[in-house]
């Protein structure tokens, strides 16, 4: 069993204490037996007068039969493969059942209950309240968590307050004790509410705080100013042989403004698919070769990054920025007319700072990849890759600066937003279609 509770990361009463249900099952209502109706969800009440178990004829499952009793009428309650129960249970035993009232050929009856016995204090755990269910693992049941839960509950006094009192005050938190309480075994009305909304509170808040933190470390960082070329990026935009939408220029200059401080951008780019976000990217990456630094682009897929080195190839064609492509099986540079290169060859060329832009998969946070002055990364669809994988990216420049940071997303899931939204990452948008563009089709194959 404690093999099977480390699985599930309790190692300790305080994991128990803070292990939350992710639902709760409603037996709130303890109903007399006469008032019972199919299809209803309740908890009822009685005395236990027959209890047996036999061998069905189907499947030769083991099948537990019970009759309840309460003032009002009988209830029969049938378990499937769970002979132990006839052990535990004694006719005359006060029991209380919750679970799914369903109509047989007996009348109505209980399958597979959840069952307790009736305490002298009447307080009930698994049945005649709102239910806690939690994430479990094979070997451990719902009971044997709440059971554990509850005991450790008792300890609840011990947990330190670590908000302060003034923020319990002012929001009409419940202390740390009485919310634990609240959150595995709810009373229900305000007191709940309270509860609940204090672990909200405390989510959010900490989510604050570590961005807050990751935000301050990133400013402590120095990186490499890159200075926006004005000439060279009109001359740039004027002949993309389109004319960028206001939400595409806007974002541009949001980039470029942050890449000329000497603290590391770290800002998200978001649009939908055709919105331009590549050429934004690309603005970025022109004046970044201008100032004579490099750029790195992680894509997640081999044919994204084989797209985004046609479209640079293309669009750089004429300006003298070299352009590499590596991924797991190709490595090559746009002026060697987009023929293989040997990988070895083009590794000495990115760390000798001799390739402009480096476009590439996993492949390029490998440890034989490195950057002269690396002073753009940027990652594409940003949620397609771990934590530790866009740090990587980060340090791979060997004059030791961190380099500017770009991440770009056509799917905004709620991490990208929440990391924009509670400021590790400044938020850039485009809304706006660029003229002509044809509608997007997504089909499923």
């Amino acid at each position: 069993m404690l093999k099977k509770l480390s699985s599930l990361g309790l190692r300790s009463a305080q994991d128990l204490l803070f292990y939350f249900p992710f639902r709760y099952d409603d037996f709130s209502h303890i109903v007399p037996i006469n008032q019972l109706q199919s299809e209803s969800r309740v908890t009822v009440r009685g005395r236990l007068q027959l209890i047996a178990h036999k061998r069905g004829s189907f499947q030769r499952r083991l099948i537990t039969e019970a009759m309840l009793a309460d003032n009002t009428g009988q209830l029969r309650a049938v378990w499937f493969n769970q002979p132990y129960i006839a052990k535990v249970l004694q006719v005359g035993d006060k029991l209380s059942l919750a679970g799914k009232v369903e109509l047989s050929r007996f009348g109505l009856q209980m399958v597979n209950p959840t069952f307790e016995k009736v305490k002298v204090d009447g307080v009930s755990v698994h049945t005649g309240r709102l239910v806690p269910i939690y994430p479990t693992t094979a070997g451990v049941t719902q009971k044997q968590l709440r059971f554990l839960i509850s005991k450790a509950l008792l300890a609840a006094s011990q947990c330190e307050e670590w908000l302060s009192q003034d923020i319990i005050r002012v929001n009409n938190f419940s202390t740390l004790p009485v919310a634990l309480q609240e959150i595995h075994f709810p009373s229900g009305g305000v007191k709940s509410d309270h509860a609940r909304e204090r672990f909200q509170f405390e989510e959010l808040f900490l989510i604050q705080l570590k961005n807050e933190l990751a935000r301050r470390e990133w400013r402590g960082c120095s990186a490499l100013p890159v200075i926006f070329q004005e000439k060279e990026t009109k001359d740039f935009v004027a002949g993309l042989g389109f004319t960028m939408t206001d939400d595409q220029r806007r974002s541009a200059w949001e980039i470029l403004k942050d890449m000329s401080g000497n603290q590391p951008m770290n800002r998200l780019l978001n649009g939908d698919v055709g919105s331009g976000k590549t050429v934004v990217a690309l603005t970025a990456i022109y004046n970044t070769t201008l100032n004579h630094f490099q750029s790195a682009w992680l894509a997640p897929t081999e044919i994204l990054a084989q797209q985004h080195f046609a479209t640079a190839c293309s669009l750089f064609d004429g300006r003298g920025v070299r352009v590499g492509l590596l991924t797991g099986s190709v490595a090559k540079i746009n002026d060697k007319e987009n023929e293989d290169c040997p990988k070895k060859k083009f590794l000495s060329e990115a760390v000798a700072g001799k390739i402009d832009l480096v476009i590439g998969t996993h492949a390029l946070i490998g440890d034989k990849v490195h950057f002269s002055n690396l002073a753009l990364a940027i990652v594409d669809e940003q949620h397609r890759f771990g934590v530790e994988q866009r740090r990587l990216l980060r340090v791979k420049s060997a004059n030791g600066s961190v380099p500017h940071f770009l991440s770009m997303t056509a799917t905004p899931i709620p991490r990208s937003y929440s990391l924009a939204l509670f400021g590790d990452l400044d938020l850039s948008l485009i809304k706006q279609m660029p003229v002509g563009r044809r509608k997007i089709i997504t089909r499923l194959v």
